[in-house]
C-alpha cells in the first residue's frame, strides 16, 4: 500500500504540474501573440480580404515553409512558432487577398503554428482523458493490492531445518531442558527452549551447540521477537553467546534453531536470557521482559570459575573483582596495555542482578575525560563477568605501566536499589600488576 500512495502522489504532481505549465503556456502565448478579442482591430482593417497562411524562410537552414501545409520546417524540423514573420502575420497586408464577394469574414487565430492550429480548444477534452485513465489505473491498482498478499522488505521466520549445511552434524544432547524452558508466556506470544543440539564435530576453540526454539504468535500483527544470552555455564562476557531477532507471521507458530556461540565446556548446564521483547511490524510493543530469566538443564557438569593465578584487587560482601593478569605470561611476552586496556574478573556472590559501569579513571591524579569498555554490563546472580579492555583515548593513557592509576566501579543493584554502592578508588600500579 505504501507503494500504491508513493505512485498515486508522483502522478497527481506530475499531471498538476503539466496542467500548470499548459496554462501557463497559454497566457504567455496570447500575452506575445494577442487574443482573438485584440484582433478586432486587424479584421476592421483587412475588411473584404482574405487571409492566406504565409511562405515563409526557415531562420535556421533558409527552407521555404508553407505554413497552410506544414507546422514545421519540411527541411531541418525547426519550428517556426516565434519567427517573426509568424507572430506579425495578420498585420502584414501582403498576406491577404480580396474577398469582397464572402464580405471578408475570417477567423484570426493567434495561437501559433498550422498544428498548434488544429489542437487549439482541445485542453478540456485532454483534460477529460486524462483524468478517467488516471480514475482507471487507480482502480485496477485498488483491485490488485486487495486480491494479492503484500510485498514487503521483511524476512519472515519459517521452519528450519537443524542441519541446514551439509557438513554441520548437530545431535540431541543426553540431558534435558529442566522445566518447561519458557522465556514468554502470555495469551499473545509464547517463546520456548524446546532442546539442545551439539555438532559431534570437534573444536580447539570451543564447542558448537544449537538450541531449538518456538514461538507461537496468536496475535492478528506480524511480530518480531527479540532475545539474547550473554551468560552460559554461569560465566559470561561483554560480548553475548545467543542471540536472535526474529520475524513471526501473524497467528502462526514457527521453529527454528539458534547458534550458540564459543562455549568452553562440554556441556550446557544453564543459560541465563536478558532483552527479552517483541514489536509489532511498526515497533509498537506487545512484551517486554524486566528481569533476566534462567533456563537450566540437568547437566551435572563443575561450572566453578578457577580463579588461581588471578589477582584479588577488591572484596565485600556483593563481589570480589580480580585482576586478569598473569605474571608468568607478563613475563614471556609483551602485553600492551595501552592498546588493549585492562581487563578484570567480577564474581558476583549475591542472589541479586547488577548492572556494572566504571565509575572513574585517574592518571596521575588527572580525571580522563573519557573511558570506554565498561558500561552497563550485565552482571547476573551467582555468576562471573569477565570484562572487555577499559581503555582511554586521552594522551594521558600512554606507558600506563609506570604511572599512577586509580579506577573506581560502579554496581547498580537491578532487584533491590538498597544495594546499589560504588567503590573506592583502586590504585591499579599497585594492585593490577601484583
Amino acid at each position: 500500500m505504501v507503494v500504491l500512495l508513493i505512485l498515486l502522489i508522483v502522478t497527481v504532481i506530475v499531471f498538476v504540474g503539466g496542467f500548470v505549465r499548459e496554462q501557463l503556456l497559454s497566457r504567455k502565448t496570447e500575452k506575445r501573440f494577442g487574443t482573438r478579442t485584440d484582433n478586432i482591430i486587424n479584421e476592421k482593417k483587412f475588411k473584404n480580404k482574405k487571409f492566406v497562411s504565409p511562405i515563409l524562410t526557415c531562420d535556421y537552414c533558409g527552407s521555404l515553409v508553407n505554413t497552410a501545409k506544414e507546422s514545421k520546417c519540411p527541411n531541418c524540423g525547426a519550428s517556426y512558432e516565434f519567427d517573426e514573420e509568424w507572430i506579425h502575420r495578420y498585420e502584414n497586408e501582403f498576406n491577404y487577398v480580396d474577398d469582397t464577394a464572402n464580405k471578408g469574414t475570417h477567423n484570426f487565430d493567434t495561437y501559433g503554428s498550422a498544428n498548434n492550429q488544429k489542437t487549439n480548444g482541445s485542453g478540456a477534452k485532454r483534460l477529460a482523458i486524462i483524468t478517467f485513465v488516471l480514475l482507471g489505473i487507480f482502480a485496477l491498482l485498488g483491485i490488485f493490492a486487495n486480491y494479492f498478499p503484500r510485498v514487503d522488505n521483511n524476512k519472515f521466520n519459517e521452519d528450519s531445518k537443524l542441519n541446514e549445511a551439509s557438513y554441520e552434524k548437530y545431535e540431541l544432547v543426553d540431558y534435558q531442558i529442566e522445566g518447561d524452558g519458557v522465556l514468554i508466556d502470555s495469551d499473545d506470544i509464547k517463546l520456548t527452549i524446546k532442546n539442545i543440539y551439539k555438532d559431534s564435530r570437534s573444536y580447539t576453540n570451543g564447542n558448537l551447540f544449537k538450541v531449538e526454539v518456538e514461538v507461537v504468535n496468536n496475535t492478528d500483527k506480524d511480530v518480531k521477537v527479540v532475545a539474547k544470552s550473554t551468560c552460559i555455564n554461569d560465566y559470561s562476557d561483554d560480548s553475548f553467546f545467543i542471540y536472535f531477532n526474529e520475524n513471526v507471521r501473524k497467528n502462526k507458530t514457527v521453529t527454528f534453531y539458534e547458534r550458540v556461540y564459543d562455549v568452553s565446556k562440554s556441556e550446557i548446564k544453564n543459560m541465563i536470557f536478558s532483552n527479552i521483547y517483541v514489536d509489532d511490524m511498526d515497533s509498537e510493543s506487545i512484551y517486554e521482559s524486566d528481569e533476566a530469566i534462567e533456563i537450566s538443564t540437568t547437566s551435572t557438569i563443575n561450572t566453578d570459575y578457577d580463579f588461581t593465578g588471578k589477582a584479588l584487587i577488591y572484596s565485600n560482601e556483593y563481589v570480589d573483582i580480580y585482576s586478569t593478569y598473569n605474571k608468568a605470561e607478563d613475563n614471556n611476552k609483551y602485553i600492551n596495555y595501552d592498546d588493549d586496556g585492562f581487563k578484570f574478573l567480577i564474581h558476583n556472590k549475591t542472589d541479586y542482578d547488577f548492572e556494572v559501569n566504571d565509575n572513574d579513571l585517574k592518571i596521575n591524579n588527572k580525571t580522563l575525560s573519557s573511558t570506554y569498555g565498561l558500561y552497563e554490563e550485565f552482571l547476573p546472580r551467582n555468576t562471573v563477568f569477565e570484562t572487555g579492555g577499559v581503555y582511554s583515548y586521552d594522551e594521558e593513557f600512554t606507558d600506563i605501566k609506570n604511572k599512577d592509576i586509580y579506577f573506581s566501579f560502579k554496581f547498580d543493584c537491578l532487584n533491590d536499589p538498597s544495594k546499589s554502592f560504588q567503590t573506592e578508588y583502586l590504585n591499579l600500579h599497585e594492585l593490577y600488576w601484583q
